[in-house]
C-alpha cells in the first residue's frame, strides 16, 4: 500500500532538514532565511506529491506560522508530521487555479482582441506595404479593411485555442512562450499567404510574432492575477 500524502510530506520535510543542515554544517544549522531555503527546496516536492501548483513565498510564510503554531502548542507529536497535517488541513500555500471554462475565455478573448488588432490591421498594413514594394495598384475601401479585421480576429481566436489546449496538455516545460507561440502560428498561417512571395512571409513574421508576445502575455497576466484573487 503506497504511503498517505501526510507521511510523504513528513519524510519531505525530514529530508529538507538533513540537507539544510548539510547546506548549513559551518554554521551548525544556524540559518536566519531558513523559511526560505525550506520553501525552495520543497516547493517541487510537494507539488509534485499533491498534485498542485505552489507558491514559494506563502510556503515560506506559513512555514514561519507552523513552526510558531508547533511551538507554542509545545506538541508532543513529532515536528514533521505535525507540520505535514497542518499543512494538509489548511494548503494556504496552494496556487489557486482558475476554472478551465474561465481560462479558456480568457485565452478566445486574448486571440481574438489581439488577432484583430495585430493579425487583422497588421495584416492590412502589410498588405498595402506588399503593393507599394511592388508597384501594384492597392485599393482601399471600409468594406475589405473590415474583412481582413475580421478574418485577423477569427485567426486569433484558433490561436487562443491552441494556446489553451497548450497550457492544459503539454508539459510546464515545454509550455509556449510569446515568440515560440508567434512562430508557431506563423508557421501554420503561412500556406494560406498570398501572393506566397518572399516579400509576403517577411512582412507577416514580425506581426505574427508580435501576436504571439501579446497574446501570451495577456493570457498570462490574468492567470496570475486569477491564482492571486483565488488563493487571497
Amino acid at each position: 500500500m503506497p504511503p498517505s500524502t501526510e507521511h510523504q510530506l513528513a519524510a519531505l520535510l525530514h529530508e529538507a532538514r538533513k540537507a539544510h543542515h548539510r547546506a548549513f554544517a559551518a554554521t551548525h544549522g544556524d540559518d536566519p532565511a531558513w523559511p526560505r531555503w525550506y520553501a525552495e527546496y520543497l516547493a517541487p516536492h510537494f507539488q509534485r506529491v499533491t498534485g498542485n501548483p505552489v507558491d514559494v513565498e506563502r510556503l515560506a510564510a506559513d512555514l514561519v506560522a507552523v513552526d510558531q503554531d508547533h511551538r507554542r502548542k509545545a506538541a508532543a507529536e513529532p515536528w514533521a508530521e505535525y507540520y505535514a497535517a497542518w499543512f494538509l488541513r489548511r494548503r494556504p500555500w496552494r496556487v489557486a487555479q482558475p476554472s478551465r471554462v474561465r481560462s479558456l475565455f480568457t485565452a478566445l478573448l486574448a486571440g481574438t482582441a489581439t488577432g484583430a488588432l495585430l493579425l487583422g490591421v497588421g495584416g492590412r498594413l502589410v498588405m498595402r506595404a506588399f503593393a507599394l514594394a511592388t508597384g501594384r495598384p492597392s485599393g482601399f475601401s471600409v468594406g475589405g479593411t473590415f474583412s481582413v479585421i475580421l478574418s485577423g480576429a477569427i485567426a486569433g481566436c484558433v490561436g487562443g485555442v491552441l494556446l489553451f489546449a497548450a497550457t492544459r496538455f503539454v508539459p510546464a516545460q515545454l509550455r509556449f512562450h510569446g515568440l515560440i507561440f508567434g512562430l508557431l502560428c506563423y508557421a501554420l498561417a503561412t500556406p494560406g499567404f498570398r501572393p506566397p512571395q518572399l516579400l509576403v512571409f517577411a512582412l507577416f513574421a514580425p506581426i505574427f510574432l508580435a501576436y504571439g508576445v501579446a497574446t501570451v502575455t495577456l493570457y498570462e497576466r490574468f492567470i496570475r492575477s486569477e491564482r492571486g484573487i483565488e488563493a487571497g
